[in-house]
């Protein structure tokens, strides 16, 4: 698809909270920020949250209910958070890949929802993984025409899942906490020698080298 830069939807990547490298794919950071903004047309894929959406399957689709993300999680970043929601879709998460890593595989999310926050949805799964795939948003019904900014749990693969939805200097590295930052100078280093690079500014390195000849 052809974008004017004006017109071209957005995506910002939580590259700190990434699965694909050890995140747990549930930070609240830049969920809470864009729910405290009032943004709208904007999707979040994919939420990791178990129990979550075991409750929003239990309650089934339409329902209305206080969604409480991270209530069984203990991992670093993973702060609770509480907001109200509605179930838009369910899904059992199967998927075949379409494009990038999985074109062609098939593979699941397990237990999977929409929710319904205002103007931001939550793809919530079950089993951790990175946006990946258009499949897996296929999978809930979702049509990207609808979406204005996509935040995507996912360092690097999104980009050819999603070639064609945006611009490429409309697609945002954003510097949130999280286990894979790499924005390392946010991270509570206890038992490193300091100082040291990239860290400390001022660090400073030398070398020598004998040759036997």
């Amino acid at each position: 698809m052809h974008w004017r830069a004006s017109d071209a939807p957005w995506v910002l990547a939580d590259v700190g909270d990434n699965p694909g490298g050890g995140g747990g794919g549930n930070t609240v950071d830049l969920l809470k920020a864009l729910l405290a903004a009032q943004a709208q047309g904007v999707l979040l894929a994919v939420f990791t949250d178990p129990a979550l959406a075991q409750e929003a399957h239990a309650l089934g689709g339409g329902a209305a209910f206080e969604a409480h993300f991270n209530r069984t999680e203990q991992l670093p970043f993973a702060q609770t958070f509480k907001h109200a929601a509605k179930v838009q879709a369910l899904s059992d998460g199967h998927f075949v890949g379409r494009r990038g890593l999985l074109h062609g595989s098939p593979s699941s999310m397990g237990l999977s929802a929409l929710l319904e926050m205002g103007g931001v949805r939550v793809v919530v799964i079950s089993l951790r993984q990175q946006l990946v795939d258009p499949a897996q948003l296929d999978a809930l019904g979702i049509d990207l025409a609808s979406v204005r900014t996509l935040v995507a749990k996912s360092r690097g693969h999104y980009r050819a899942a999603l070639e064609g939805f945006t611009l490429t200097e409309r697609m945002i590295d954003v510097d949130c906490p999280g286990l894979t930052t790499p924005n390392l100078k946010s991270l509570p280093w206890t038992r490193m020698p300091r100082p040291v690079h990239p860290m400390d500014e001022d660090t400073q390195w030398s070398w020598s080298a004998t040759v036997d000849v």
